[in-house]
Formats: structure tokens, C-alpha cells, sequence
């Protein structure tokens, strides 16, 4: 049985991964940082120290860090790749779905592995909040 912390090191792990080739691969082919990737490590930093210190933030940090990755606003990936869908109404294009595939799969890692734990610290919180 996994812990809290592991469940959570996991996507931790993985996104620092994509974060430390990301940057390798712009430095070594003098590629220009997008606003993204400088919002994806300025905002790892506090995550890890979360993980350190207040467990409950981090794991709840971590998941709203993957669902900023999936829309976009973070970039782990050198070149920002997205996957888009579109329909073709009346000769012009509607997108529906626009997301990044890396982060996409980082939350659903996330997802799968704290899920359990999401729900016990949304029940504890219905409990307390009960209480008052």
C-alpha cells in the first residue's frame, strides 16, 4: 500500500522530470523560454516545499499545478505541443477542446493515484464544516 507522500511523489517526480528536460533542451539549442515554462518552475518551487511541509496543500497544489499544465497556462514540454479538436460549422471552425497531452497525462495520473485521498480530505471538510 502506497502512502500519502508517495502517492503524491509520484507526479511530483514525473513533473520535475519534464521540467529539467524541458529547460536542458533550451538551453542547449538557445531556444527563448515562453511565459509558460517560467510560470511552470516558479510555481514547482513552492509545491515541493508543500511536500515537505503541509501535505494537505500539496497534494491539492499539485492537482490544480496539472490542471494549469493541461489547459496551457504552464508549459512542461520544450515546445508548448497542444492537441486541439475542431468542428467545421458553416465554413468556419469551432475549437472545443484545446489541451496539452504531457500535462493531461500528469493529471490523470494524479488523479488516479490521490483520488482516495481527495475524497477523504473533501469529507473530513463537509465533517468539520458540519460541526460548526
Amino acid at each position: 500500500m502506497l502512502t500519502p507522500k508517495t502517492r503524491l511523489l509520484i507526479p511530483l517526480l514525473v513533473i520535475a522530470g519534464y521540467l529539467i528536460h524541458s529547460w536542458v533542451i533550451l538551453f542547449s539549442k538557445g531556444w527563448s523560454p515562453f511565459i509558460g515554462h517560467y510560470l511552470s518552475l516558479s510555481l514547482f518551487l513552492p509545491l515541493v516545499y508543500a511536500f515537505f511541509k503541509h501535505l494537505k496543500q500539496a497534494i491539492i497544489g499539485t492537482g490544480i499545478y496539472a490542471l494549469l499544465a493541461t489547459i496551457g497556462i504552464l508549459t512542461l514540454t520544450p515546445d508548448s505541443e497542444q492537441f486541439s479538436a475542431a468542428v467545421n460549422l458553416d465554413g468556419s471552425p469551432y475549437t472545443f477542446l484545446s489541451f496539452q497531452t504531457r500535462g493531461f497525462l500528469v493529471f490523470l495520473t494524479y488523479g488516479v493515484l490521490n483520488f482516495d485521498g481527495l475524497v477523504n480530505m473533501y469529507l473530513d471538510y463537509k465533517e468539520s464544516k458540519g460541526k460548526k
